[in-house]
């Protein structure tokens, strides 16, 4: 088999996942190579479409694929072209032993190794790159969600599910009910990120190679044993829900900058331990959920804050769940995905739809801080989050919109999801009960 009759091209449009392999003409030499590769991709079940083999002219193809049927699987599409007429084409010359085997140029290197040998040399190029992998098994991924009582998890495993996924969810009370999740084939296990062996013990009861997983607060080790835990368990690939306000280099995040900094902190862990093609970390902006913030004040129908001018994107939190397990079952070649939502609105103008939607009138009354942050930590905020949220929204309120990647970060909602990311008012309609 000449490997060098055969280039891949290798599309990230995330789904479908597209292959796409060119001669530069066609031959028996080459349709027996070409058939024998799609043959053991279609045996690891990763077809999900297939494209007979076809000249770069239209209305061109090659008969000798016509009657070739392989099982399919949601995920991989292959294509096959051909670049010159066979007539025009020459069998490979023999291999003098001399030339460099470099994987992906056409028609430079000759052919006279054993097929198999060359089959599996072609697909251990292709299946090298992590993303790739992600789109190849045989049997569907299995994954763990981390936090699924929460109205992020929770959404992120059911999305995975959506996606093919084998999804099993890890929470500390097994008894707690998830209603998004009710009758679903999730398996539910008890689990604790703070500790790591209750992680060990989960891993390899569902067999999961896959997790999705939050920030644990009040780490001395930055998470480091439980990522280790999770690694040696079995996990080889995890998503984190990070935070958008980590934008530079985890390492130069001040300690005073808390939430950002304590995200940082586990995002350099799983660099230590995972190393960095092997996560992604999804950093949202700023959640519509954080007006339970001002709960009591809702309820009141008088909401007190140290800035009212101030301007956020308010992210559906069933946005950052529905993108975060698209890419827990089909991964992603970005390492670091910003989500926000797709408006800016200040918090005066926040809580007046807020109101409209409950049918009552909500206003909003300029406060201290002190005030403020003594409400927040009286509704069981730690007191270091709640020095950092009234500092955020007073001193870098609207600095994440200044961002050069700030509209990539609206886009990315429908990149992965394909629907319109959800605004403010369509949120508050979608939980008018919870208030």
């Amino acid at each position: 088999m000449d490997i060098s009759a055969i280039s891949l091209d290798v599309i990230h449009d995330l789904n479908p996942f597209k292959v796409v392999l060119a001669a530069p003409c066609i031959n028996n030499h080459i349709v027996k190579t070409h058939k024998a590769i799609i043959h053991q991709l279609a045996g690891q079940g990763t077809l999900s479409t297939w494209t007979r083999l076809q000249d770069r002219q239209p209305a061109k193809e090659d008969r000798r694929f016509v009657h070739t049927n392989y099982p399919t699987k949601p995920g991989v599409e292959i294509t096959m072209l051909q670049g010159q007429s066979e007539r025009n084409c020459e069998e490979p010359k023999p291999w003098n032993g001399t030339q460099t085997s470099e994987f992906g140029l056409m028609n430079k290197y000759p052919a006279q190794f054993a097929l198999k040998r060359h089959v599996s040399h072609f697909l251990s190029h292709l299946f090298s790159n992590p993303f790739v992998k992600l789109h190849t098994m045989s049997s569907p991924r299995k994954v763990i969600v981390f936090g699924a009582t929460g109205a992020i998890g929770s959404v992120a495993a059911l999305q995975a599910h959506k996606e093919g996924a084998q999804v099993s969810i890890a929470v500390r009370d097994t008894t707690k009910p998830i209603p998004v999740l009710d009758g679903l084939p999730i398996e539910k296990v008890q689990a604790d990120l703070t500790k790591p062996e209750t992680l060990t013990a989960a891993v390899r009861q569902t067999g999961a190679t896959a997790a999705y997983i939050y920030a644990v607060f009040d780490q001395p080790d930055r998470m480091v044993g439980s990522l280790t835990a999770l690694k040696e368990a079995g996990i080889t690939f995890i998503v984190f829900l990070s935070s958008y306000t980590v934008h530079k280099d985890p390492r130069l995040i001040s300690p005073d900058n808390y939430v950002s900094y304590v995200h940082g902190q586990v995002e350099i862990s799983l660099e230590e331990v995972f190393g960095t093609e092997n996560f992604v970390t999804i950093r949202p902006a700023f959640f519509s959920s954080n007006v339970f913030w001002f709960y009591p004040g809702i309820l009141a129908g008088e909401v007190k804050h140290p800035n009212p001018g101030c301007v956020f994107d308010y992210i559906s939190t069933d946005d950052i769940g529905r993108v975060s397990g698209v890419i827990l079952a089909n991964g992603s070649q970005e390492h670091a995905v910003y989500l926000a939502g797709p408006e800016k609105i200040n918090f005066t103008e926040a809580f007046n739809i807020l109101g409209e939607v409950l049918g009552k009138n909500i206003k909003t009354t300029l406060t201290p801080v002190p005030e403020v942050k003594a409400e927040m930590v009286k509704l069981g905020i730690p007191e270091p989050v709640a020095q950092w949220i009234v500092t955020d929204e007073t001193e870098n309120a609207g600095s994440f919109y200044l961002l050069p990647w700030y509209q990539q970060s609206i886009d990315n909602i429908k990149k992965y999801t394909k629907r319109d990311p959800v605004s403010f008012r369509e949120w508050a309609q979608d939980n008018k009960k919870r208030f």
